[in-house]
């Protein structure tokens, strides 16, 4: 078996096994937003409420926990014997989690404007990159503390702070659009990133 069908194989297990369950949390969150708001006949600022309120969250469901199947001392054994590296099994499940990680404000937004509400690509890409941070802190909150609640409470605790702090967090405030301010929210994305992309090599290194 050639090395990517080792990694595709690894990856299709680890979708199935450990990664479902989170998953269905976080459509959860999605299922429960029509619920929670009103998502009829909403203008572009009131279409950002709900978008900005509740899909950094799915961010941390899915990122966080990238880790986390490797707690337990009978997974690591497993993997470290096996001929997929770490760093490629820890690569492959965030880059399927960033997938569903867009698609699920995607999914949201073609609801949104089914229901005649106005929807755009910049609060598409608003949602993503709030998402993308929280789950990086989370992912790099697990590598740094080995502890899954720890792991979770860092970016909880963020996203709490960003009610209070508001527009003094500037250009990284999770509530910007709704809020009424046009300002991009890239320097989440690109951080969001970083945090992510920093958390594996530091993981891989820390279980060699």
């Amino acid at each position: 078996m050639t090395a990517s069908k080792r990694v595709l194989t690894a990856a299709r297990l680890d979708l199935k096994r450990n990664f479902l369950p989170h998953l269905c949390l976080a459509l959860l969150l999605v299922l429960l937003t029509p619920v929670l708001f009103g998502l009829n006949d909403l203008d572009t600022q009131g279409s950002a409420v709900p978008l900005e309120l509740m899909m950094p969250l799915t961010g941390i469901l899915l990122l966080t926990p990238i880790f986390l199947p490797e707690q337990d001392p009978a997974v690591r054994d497993v993997v470290a014997v096996r001929s997929v590296p770490l760093w490629q099994t820890y690569s492959a499940r965030a880059l399927y989690s960033l997938l569903f990680l867009c698609l699920l404000p995607a999914l949201l937004i073609l609801c949104m404007g089914f229901l005649r509400s106005q929807v755009t690509p910049d609060l598409w890409l608003d949602a993503v990159s709030s998402s993308l941070l929280l789950g990086g802190l989370g992912a790099l909150s697990y590598t740094l503390t080995d502890n899954i609640a720890a792991a979770y409470m860092v970016p909880v605790l963020y996203y709490v702070v960003n009610f209070g702090l508001g527009s003094k967090l500037g250009t990284f405030w999770l509530f910007s659009a709704m809020s009424g301010s046009s300002a991009s929210k890239l320097p989440q994305l690109f951080l969001g990133l970083l945090l992510l992309a920093v958390s594996i090599p530091f993981r891989v290194h820390e279980k060699a």
